[in-house]
């Protein structure tokens, strides 16, 4: 079997003219409080002609570099990327993460509380910002992060984000939600992957490890059980396990660095299984102090230890047990990484009481499942019957591109030998009222490239209603149901409601015509009291098991639990974020007369599978977050003067700006690129990572920097018009090799002085090679006549690292570099610093992974190592780091897979600020002048800032802005 971590193509949405929005998961939605909810398919409004509408077209279709597109090119992309970026230059070996977590315990922290900022209903169809590249009237709602697992029981549900950690919600009094796991005393690992609860003993087990089947991507450290979880939740971490077969010994903190999928229990409720990456295992219930058991563990030695063993946590990936209800000792494990590989399938397991322990053999299903085609697998049981959903890996070499669904089986014996009866494909899906039904017409063609499963690798779930076992639920990119067992299927959580006939264009009749539908990309489901609760990329949502749809089989009675009235679980997944001061009078000429706060600021944010959000804050904040941008978010880049200048990413650098926050004003600027108040600004790069870097000088705004492939710089700031205005740098060329090309992966800039790190290859591996290249990044750079501009281009294994006495003792880490920053000092010294990720030497398989996390040149040559104090305890972690920023005063904080930690002045690290969930932290930006606050986008939990002195970045000048000029109505005036 395959050691490489992720690097599964999804299908491409092959469309050739205008296309559907981001198909992931910023499919932005109609509030389900904000107008009444029609209950039909069919509308007396004349539907908007699907010709004049582009969906995000900047990705849609087949890509350039590798043939997959769209969403299904989407999270691959920003799976392997995470993947990569804490992995290279080889794989994480076993105990970094709890190494971690043991240093962070024994230092101090340093300044005041930090404050939530995105702690607000996100509505993700805020009629606001209904302009062309938004993705408004989608139907799904108000939003928030990744839901990855979902438990419920008695009054209470409980969700766990893929970054967020476990919030607690009583919804029989529609209690507000709360955030269990992050507590005194709680979890210290937020990234989730499985829950379960039981009501009698008010117990939930939490599996961390994000179940998206990233390979190694947001690992955990294994299995929390609280007790008393309704009230006030004691944690009990179960860490070790015994020894593996033909192995010895206790093997201490036995899934860190693991993804587990679910957790079941056996009938009588006395053992609790846990299929992961590590295999699978099992634990009492009855003694919390025991050791996990190993149950199904089919290559021991590729289990990760301390020393390389050159295979790795995918040759043992279990995705789900299925117990008989009958015989406790009779189960089936699915084996099935989604790569494919010749130990995939399903394995028959019997307990011999005699020999304590397990015997496995591949199980020889019998009916119409192929043992060959087996992938992930999620099992259900109803009360006789036994249900599986097949992700099918080798569709792709079989010439089947628009779907990786192998299909959903019965077997009506409820026998794990079968026979299986297949009662669903991605044919008979999409003819079940999907929105992905290929002879849709999208923007006027077929869409035969995306259809059901097309990610059934990454979205899965199955549920069986407890009281009809030919009640099922699906979910995969839509939720699906049927209550015949499978006969027939109906679609009650379509993608999306874009070009069903009940939707238009007429921004003031919003979506009367059309239900709400639940977010796309579906990932949990519970069901308790009568009610069905389902998680997705978009948050949750719930309706009644037997609910209300409409003729074409869609539900009518969908609540997100993300809205105000359900509290707001703050899961969001930010890349990046920016923060500019609030212009009243210009909010006010875009956006309404109600009174805007001269002391606010605008602060936008990138997320992933959410778009771009954008929150009006000051003492007349507002109560509501809203949407301006579809598609995947990315970087984000803001004038501090005006928080309504903005530029987004969509992917792979294709940037977009707006010089009045994608106001809307009318119908036309929602379908016609003309009338429309933002405009791709794209360079015209071909190669760039899924989320690319960019940024303005923190000295001056009118210079932006990108980099892909090449490096690009626009002089004109907000005034660019087009991709034509950005002017190339540098080539970053390919690596030693001359096998892969190098991409940028970080920019910064100040005064002109810039640097921008890169890799390529820029996967785990061999081939994986990091750099930076520095130069001057300004007009007069391009005055330079050479190739480069006067740019130099350094690998890592060419910059030295001196020690404090200039001796050399070493060369940069051979790591990925996911940060950087420049900024010059009271005597005008330049100081470039590199933030670089993953583990250091002794946690990575890898040549020349090197130790340290940040580095600080004077020269861009020679480097000094910034990630030691003056003793243990206010030293660096060894975490990988994301982001870093100058602060001011010599103090420079980092953002890391653990929170921010600061170094003084003096060179000494603590833990900055308290009350920050121990998240990873992918961007900090400090706020506008006036706003003396650092801000930090976490990957999970939303954005939070910290009330501390920080430097300022200049802002523009509005008179100066010439679409503003040309386009402010007539009693707008510029302050």
């Amino acid at each position: 079997m395959s050691g490489v971590p992720l690097r599964r193509p999804r299908r491409p949405l092959a469309l050739t003219c205008a296309a559907i929005a981001a198909v992931s998961a910023t499919v932005v939605a109609v509030s389900t409080t904000a107008t009444p909810q029609g209950t039909g398919e069919t509308t007396h409004r004349t539907a908007l002609p699907h010709v004049a509408k582009e969906y995000l077209h900047e990705i849609q279709g087949v890509d350039e570099a590798d043939g997959a597109g769209g969403e299904t090119k989407e999270i691959t992309s920003a799976l392997a990327q995470f993947d990569d970026a804490r992995n290279a230059p080889g794989f994480a070996l076993q105990g970094g993460y709890t190494a971690a977590v043991d240093h962070i315990h024994g230092m101090t922290s340093t300044g005041g509380a930090w404050d939530e900022v995105s702690d607000v209903p996100y509505n993700s169809d805020d009629q606001r910002y209904r302009d062309y590249y938004a993705n408004t009237t989608a139907g799904s709602g108000f939003v928030t992060g990744r839901v990855q697992a979902l438990a419920a029981g008695g009054d209470y549900l409980f969700a766990a984000g893929a970054g967020g950690g476990v919030y607690r919600k009583n919804v029989a009094q529609n209690g507000p939600w709360t955030p269990i796991s992050d507590v005194s005393g709680g979890v210290p690992a937020l990234s989730s992957g499985a829950l379960a609860y039981v009501a009698a003993r008010d117990e939930l087990w939490y599996a961390t490890g994000d179940g998206s089947t990233g390979a190694t991507t947001y690992t955990g450290d294994g299995v929390w059980v609280a007790e008393h979880a309704s009230t006030t939740p004691v944690w009990t971490h179960l860490a070790d396990g015994d020894a593996a077969p033909g192995q010895t010994g206790t093997r201490k903190n036995l899934f860190d660095g693991a993804v587990i999928q679910q957790i079941r229990f056996n009938k009588a409720g006395t053992w609790a299984y846990a299929p992961s990456s590590f295999g699978l295992w099992r634990h009492s219930t009855t003694d919390l102090n025991a050791n996990w058991q190993p149950v199904f563990v089919p290559n021991p030695s590729a289990l990760p230890g301390e020393t390389p063993t050159g295979t790795h946590s995918t040759d043992n990936y279990v995705t789900d047990v299925a117990i008989e209800p009958a015989n406790d000792n009779h189960l089936v494990a699915a084996f099935g990484w989604v790569a494919g590989g010749s130990d995939n399938g399903w394995y028959d397991g019997r307990y011999d009481a005699g020999t304590q322990s397990w015997t496995f053999a591949r199980s020889n299903v019998t009916g119409s499942i192929n043992p060959k085609d087996i992938g992930r697998t999620t099992f259900a049981w109803g009360r006789k019957k036994l249900y599986a959903l097949v992700h099918n890996p080798d569709h792709a070499s079989q010439g089947i591109s628009y779907s990786e669904l192998g299909g959903i089986y019965v077997s009506n014996s409820g026998s794990v030998a079968g026979p299986w009866s297949k009662i669903a494909d991605s044919h008979k899906l999409a003819q079940a009222g999907s929105a992905l039904d290929p002879t849709v017409k999208h923007a006027g063609a077929v869409n035969p490239g995306y259809q059901p499963g097309v990610q059934a690798w990454y979205n899965q779930f199955l549920a069986v209603d407890p009281a009809n076992d030919d009640h099922v639920f699906a979910g995969l990119e839509e939720v699906y149901e049927t209550k015949n067992s499978g006969a027939s299927w109906t679609t009650p959580g379509p993608y999306w409601n874009f070009f069903f006939s009940c939707w238009g264009s007429d921004p003031n009749a919003d979506q009367l015509g059309c239900p709400s539908t639940t977010h796309s990309d579906q990932h949990a489901a519970a069901i308790a009291n009568g009610r069905l609760y389902v998680g997705n990329d978009g948050g949750l949502y719930t309706r009644p098991v037997s609910g209300r749809t409409n003729s074409g089989g869609h539900a009518t009675d969908w609540q997100s639990l993300s809205a105000p009235q359900s509290g707001t679980p703050d899961f969001l997944q930010y890349y990046a974020v920016g923060i500019g001061k609030v212009d009243p009078d210009k909010a006010a000429a875009i956006m309404g007369t109600r009174a805007y706060d001269h002391n606010g600021v605008v602060v936008s944010g990138g997320l992933q599978d959410n778009g771009g959000s954008i929150l009006f804050t000051g003492a007349s904040s507002e109560k509501t977050m809203g949407s301006n941008f579809g598609g995947d978010g990315g970087d984000v880049l803001v004038d501090p003067n005006d928080g309504c200048r903005i530029v987004q990413e969509y992917v792979d650098l294709a940037m977009r700006v707006t010089n009045v926050c994608a106001a809307a004003t009318g119908t036309d600027s929602f379908t016609d690129l003309g009338k429309a108040h933002t405009r791709s600004i794209k360079p015209p790069e071909t190669t760039a990572r899924f989320t690319a870097p960019f940024a303005a000088d923190h000295q001056d705004i009118d210079n932006w920097l990108a980099g892909g492939q090449h490096v690009w710089l626009n002089t004109k700031g907000f005034n660019i018009a087009s991709g034509k205005d950005w002017n190339q740098l540098v080539d970053l060329g390919t690596n030693a090799a001359g096998t892969a090309a190098r991409t940028a992966t970080a920019v910064a800039s100040d005064r002109g002085d810039a640097i921008v790190p890169f890799c390529g290859s820029c996967n785990a591996g061999s081939a994986f090679e990091s750099g930076y290249a520095f130069g001057q990044a300004n007009a007069a750079a391009l005055k330079d006549g050479s190739a480069t501009h006067g740019w130099k281009i350094v690998t890592t294994g060419d910059a030295k690292v001196v020690d404090a006495g200039g001796k050399v003792v070493g060369t940069l880490p051979n790591r990925m570099i996911s940060g950087t920053d420049v900024y010059h000092d009271a005597t005008g010294q330049v100081h470039y610093l590199l933030a670089f990720n993953g583990f250091s030497r002794h946690w990575v398989e890898g040549p020349g992974a090197g130790v340290g996390h940040l580095f600080e040149s004077t020269d861009g040559v020679t480097w000094h190592d910034w990630s030691n104090g003056s003793d243990a305890s206010t030293s660096l972690p060894d975490v990988p780091a994301n982001t870093v920023k100058y602060v001011d005063g010599g103090r420079v904080a980092l953002g890391t897979d653990f929170g921010v930690f600061l170094r003084d002045a003096a060179g000494n690290w603590a833990r900055l600020g308290t009350g920050l969930p121990a998240t990873v932290v992918n961007d900090l930006e400090p706020g506008p002048k006036g706003d003396d606050h650092l801000y930090a986008a976490t990957y999970g939990r939303g954005i939070w800032k910290l009330a501390m002195p920080t430097v300022h970045y200049a802002g523009g000048d509005a008179s100066q802005d010439e679409w503003w000029n040309a386009h402010k109505p007539t009693a707008a005036t510029n302050p």
